[in-house]
């Protein structure tokens, strides 16, 4: 994860307008998983809000309220996000599927719904993060919605 937070941001760093006027600040969503990637996720936040600033950098349980329409706030953060780091814990893919099959009145799995809107509305990069041992999972076993996480370069 030094990658993400070390040198290689610094050459993403700030971003150019689509106006070409001035320089806009990279906002960051941390997208992951309670069960196998929160304590690499808030490390993470730590880090890049220590050099990016707590205003641009997203991670749930930090950013969100007391009271907010999470979903609104997930929402709106994403379409204002320049990257979009999709953590990927050991344990991702197996909790992927078990949601896949929840019948309704089941919770939906909000990471891969975070996802849907990142690969198919948000403006940012989407950049998956292996975390531990993790591998990439192949494009057939991954909903239509989120399979081309698979072809992006992991981190």
């Amino acid at each position: 994860m030094s990658n993400v937070t070390g040198n290689q941001s610094d050459t993403v760093g700030d971003r150019r307008s689509a106006v070409g006027q001035g320089v806009t600040p990279l906002k960051v969503f941390i997208n992951y998983r309670h069960e196998d990637t929160e304590e690499p996720a808030l490390r993470l936040d730590d880090r890049l809000e220590a050099r990016r600033g707590a205003e641009n950098v997203f991670l749930d349980v930090k950013t969100l309220e007391p009271g907010a329409k999470w979903l609104e706030e997930i929402k709106a953060h994403g379409a204002r996000g320049s990257v979009f780091l999709a953590l990927v814990g050991h344990a991702w893919l197996a909790t992927l599927k078990e949601r896949e099959g929840a019948t309704e009145g089941e919770p939906e799995d909000y990471v891969a719904l975070e996802l849907e809107l990142a690969l198919s509305e948000w403006p940012g990069e989407v950049i998956p993060v292996l975390v531990g041992r993790a591998t990439m999972p192949e494009a057939f076993r991954l909903p239509k919605p989120i399979r081309a996480l698979a072809g992006i370069e992991a981190v």
